[in-house]
């Protein structure tokens, strides 16, 4: 059972040292930002 926590422990760790260098949180706000803007001018095709 130990050894379990452990490995999980050790998995949450490393996903949160990537999510901080990757800057995932800024990449996912210029990705929705760009999205709704790409989007937008469809509403005045259709």
């Amino acid at each position: 059972m130990k050894r379990a926590y452990v490995t999980i422990k050790n998995f949450i760790e490393i996903i949160v040292k990537r999510y901080s260098s990757g800057n995932v949180s800024d990449s996912a706000a210029v990705l929705a930002f760009y999205t709704l803007l790409s989007i937008f001018p469809i509403f005045f095709i259709i």
